[in-house]
């Protein structure tokens, strides 16, 4: 028993590593490169969102704290019940777990949900400003001949 509990401790540890890691990879990653745009206004769409994605990134990473701290005191909760905890309720249903354990997994999700959203978001909006970029414009494409305008007006 004591094995598979400190497997599980270790994997907790890589979980809550890696949540960190990619949200907080992440940040500094899009903070790099808004150094790179930051002064071309051609770029604001994806500078925005670019701030916007540091910002979930970062609520990602708090996540991950709670996820790590909430997960401590779930494996606290089945030590002191050993092994066998108290399941929590909700409106007189039990769930499958301590409330402590059920909030750790939800924190969990939400920050790998985060980094999937501001990446998604950041993404999107760049190839979406990309197009807007490569979109021809009124003013490049080339004018009409004279004489082509002038037969136009006579019609």
């Amino acid at each position: 028993m004591a094995n598979g509990v400190g497997q599980r401790l270790q994997i907790d540890r890589e979980t809550a590593r890696g949540l960190l890691l990619a949200n907080g990879g992440g940040a500094v990653a899009l903070l790099f490169a808004l150094t790179q745009i930051l002064d071309q206004p051609s770029y604001d769409p994806l500078t925005h969102a670019m701030f916007v994605g540091v910002l979930v990134m970062l609520f990602g990473v708090a996540l991950a704290i709670a996820y790590y701290h909430l997960h401590r005191r779930c494996l606290l909760v089945h030590e002191q019940h050993h092994m066998n905890p108290p399941k929590a309720r909700l409106f007189g249903i039990a769930l499958g777990a301590p409330a402590v354990c059920i909030t750790a997994a939800v924190c969990m999700w939400l920050s790998v949900l985060t980094f999937l959203g501001a990446g998604s978001y950041v993404a999107w909006t760049g190839i979406a400003t990309l197009s807007d970029l490569q979109a021809p414009t009124a003013s490049a494409r080339p004018a009409a001949p004279a004489d082509a305008k002038a037969k136009a007006k006579a019609k």
